[in-house]
């Protein structure tokens, strides 16, 4: 019995750190999965397993700490698109591309909802149709391209070249980067 609450209690915790804009403590996330599975020695177990099992992690920011889902393995993203992080090996099927991120300061390592949408949205256009004529696969621009993710997706999924600008020093230093890891220097 406990074995299915646990992992039901894992299930709800991925998917309230992965829906969510806001950070979670410690404190907070446990109290949101007391009110719902009451037993409050079993969601510190499920915690603590989540925590050695590398699906989450602990940040500390401005003095707080938080749990956070962990960004050091590969995140399936779409049908053709998984998200691996620089230095990992992972292996993908035939058809699909790996965009490999480096995690630093910068904005898009895929774990943001409005990441994942914006490259389920590309990958699902560039698949129709229309957009495998070589005319309309020309370029793409990525404006406030944080780590370059957006860019590099696209160049993957066929499209010949993309150019991301960003503000911040720190994000077009980690696009670049992200570029260069993923062996698109001259795209």
């Amino acid at each position: 019995m406990e074995a299915s609450i646990l992992r039901e209690i894992k299930k709800k915790t991925i998917e309230i750190l992965s829906e969510s804009e806001e950070k979670f403590t410690p404190i907070r996330i446990e109290s949101a999965l007391v009110k719902e599975f009451a037993d409050k020695k079993v969601v510190k177990k499920a915690l603590r397993e989540l925590i050695l099992q590398g699906e989450l992690f602990y940040t500390y920011i401005h003095g707080s700490s938080f749990i956070e889902k962990s960004v050091n393995k590969p995140l399936n993203v779409s049908n053709r698109i998984v998200l691996v992080p620089a230095g990992m090996h992972a292996d993908c099927n035939p058809g699909r591309v790996t965009v490999r991120i480096i995690h630093g300061g910068s904005f898009g390592n895929g774990h943001h909802p409005t990441t994942r949408i914006s490259l389920r949205g590309i990958d699902f256009v560039l698949n129709r149709g229309v957009f495998r004529e070589q005319e309309l696969k020309k370029g793409a621009l990525d404006i406030g391209t944080g780590s370059g993710i957006l860019a590099i997706a696209t160049v993957k999924l066929g499209i010949k070249k993309a150019v991301g600008i960003d503000i911040e020093a720190i994000a077009r230093k980690e696009a670049i980067e992200n570029v260069r890891v993923n062996g698109l220097a001259g795209k």
